[in-house]
């Protein structure tokens, strides 16, 4: 099995890259690809940049240079649940874009014309993640539920209310349903991993500036020890 694993900002997939084996680096465009193993596992890291166009553009360079098996997005994101707090891990059990509205043509909210209204994961592959997760995760709680991704840093309370009532989401960020799309157009499988940055409890702004590496570590971290499971699915 061949994993693409991509992550919007360095803190996102410094500990990825330093965990290769037998590295080799390949441009292509504004991407830097480092192809080699984590823990006997061939794996290609790339961080993509922020946002979603910077992440379908990153996804499709990878599918048409390594041909994955498997594509991971890994990073932080904003909680929308009460019950979330800075550290927890959301597997995604589907993706959905929550800055589209082609409401005044028929769509409901999120949902592109000749799309699905969500862009869905690979369950398989989430079953082992939730459970590699939650037992190396001994201080933090592992939920899965769906993400919701824009071009936005959800800030306010009133911003987080909204998209958690009209999308039922845990966690809002700006990058995983443009992977789930682009997956979704390659027909590749796909996940998308959360470490909760962010909640609201302090003010957005205020505690992703205090967590958001640390927050990414752990999430790389994790990655890193559920890999080897996924090579023996």
């Amino acid at each position: 099995m061949k994993v693409g694993i991509i992550g919007a900002m360095e803190s996102e997939v410094s500990l990825l890259k330093d965990a290769l084996q037998s590295e080799k680096t390949t441009q292509a465009g504004p991407a830097t690809f480092f192809e080699g193993t984590i823990s006997g596992v061939e794996c290609v890291v790339v961080r993509s940049g922020i946002g979603k166009v910077a992440m379908a553009a990153t996804a499709q360079a990878l599918i048409d240079r390594f041909s994955p098996d498997l594509l991971i997005n890994t990073g932080v994101g904003g909680g929308l649940d009460e019950k979330l707090e800075v550290g927890d891990v959301v597997v995604a059990t589907d993706l959905v874009q929550h800055d589209v509205d082609v409401t005044a043509l028929g769509e409901i909210p999120g949902k592109l014309p000749g799309f699905p209204p969500h862009f869905e994961v690979d369950h398989s592959i989430n079953a082992i993640l939730e459970s590699e997760l939650a037992k190396e995760a001994k201080d933090i709680s592992v939920y899965a539920g769906r993400i919701a991704s824009g071009d936005q840093f959800i800030n306010t309370p009133e911003q987080r209310a909204l998209i958690k009532k009209r999308f039922d989401a845990l966690v809002a960020e700006m990058e995983g349903a443009s992977l789930g799309e682009v997956a979704y157009l390659n027909k590749i499988p796909c996940c998308v991993l959360r470490a909760i940055s962010d909640t609201g409890k302090e003010g957005g702004a205020v505690e992703y500036e205090k967590f958001e590496k640390e927050a990414a570590a752990r999430m790389a971290h994790l990655v890193i020890h559920a890999l080897p499971k996924l090579k023996m699915s």
